[in-house]
C-alpha cells in the first residue's frame, strides 16, 4: 500500500512542568547533592523519540538527551512510562515532576509551564493512495480520521476542523495499523513517528 501525505503543521517540542505539581517538584529538590531522582513522564510508543527495547528498557532520541543531561549535571533521573494520555495524567497528578517533551497549546498552558522549544517536528495527513483523491482537512469532513489520544493533533482538529470524525488511538502503532486496515480514512500524526512505524512494516519507501 502506498501513502500520500500533505503537510499540515510545523510544531515545536518543549519540556513541560505542570503548574499543578510545581510545589511537589520544588519540594522534591532533585539535585546532585540530595541524590533524589527527577521523575520524567515518558511513553514507550513514540519512535524515534521514545521507544522500548526488546528487554523492556526505554530508549529514543529524547530519552538519550535526558540521560546526557543527567550525566552532565550529575542529577539522577527516573522514567515514569505510560501511554501518551497517561503521561499527561502523571504530570498533572504529580507522579512525574516533568514531561519528557510535548507540544505547547493554549489548553495545556492553563496548567503547564513550558520551556523554550527544543525541537521542531512536522505533522502530516496520511491516507492510503488506493482510496484515491487529494487529501485535505476540508475533504475529510464527515469522515473518520485517526489521531493520538490526548495528543496535540486531537485538540487542534477539534478546535479547527469540528466536522471531521476523530477516532483517538493509544499510540502511533495503532494509528498506522488502523489506516492500513481501512478503519479510518486518514491519520494525522508527526512525520518521524509515522515513518518509524512504516519502517517496522517494511513500508518506509512507500511514503
Amino acid at each position: 500500500m502506498v501513502f500520500r501525505r500533505a503537510f499540515l503543521l510545523l510544531i515545536q517540542v518543549c519540556l513541560a512542568l505542570s503548574v499543578c505539581s510545581q510545589a511537589n517538584a520544588s519540594s522534591h529538590n532533585a539535585t546532585p547533592d540530595t541524590g533524589k531522582a527527577l521523575s520524567i513522564a515518558i511513553t514507550s510508543d513514540y519512535p524515534p523519540f521514545m521507544a522500548e527495547l526488546p528487554d523492556g528498557q526505554p530508549t529514543g532520541l529524547i530519552l538519550e538527551m535526558w540521560r546526557a543531561w543527567s550525566e552532565t549535571t550529575g542529577t539522577p533521573i527516573e522514567f515514569v512510562s505510560s501511554d501518551w494520555a497517561g503521561t499527561l495524567e502523571n504530570l498533572k497528578s504529580g507522579k512525574a515532576d516533568i514531561h519528557s517533551g510535548m507540544f505547547s497549546s493554549a489548553e495545556r498552558k492553563a496548567w503547564i509551564d513550558f520551556s523554550e522549544p527544543i525541537h521542531e517536528i512536522k505533522t502530516a495527513i496520511y491516507s492510503r493512495r488506493v482510496d484515491g483523491g487529494e487529501v485535505t482537512l476540508k475533504s475529510l469532513n464527515g469522515q473518520k480520521v485517526g489521531v493520538l489520544k490526548g495528543g496535540f493533533q486531537e485538540q487542534h482538529l477539534r478546535d479547527t476542523a469540528p466536522d471531521i470524525i476523530l477516532v483517538p488511538f493509544e499510540g502511533g502503532r495503532a494509528l498506522v495499523r488502523a489506516l492500513l486496515a481501512g478503519e479510518v480514512r486518514a491519520i494525522v500524526h508527526e512525520v518521524p513517528a509515522v515513518q518509524a512505524e512504516l519502517a517496522k512494516l517494511s513500508l518506509g519507501g512507500a511514503v
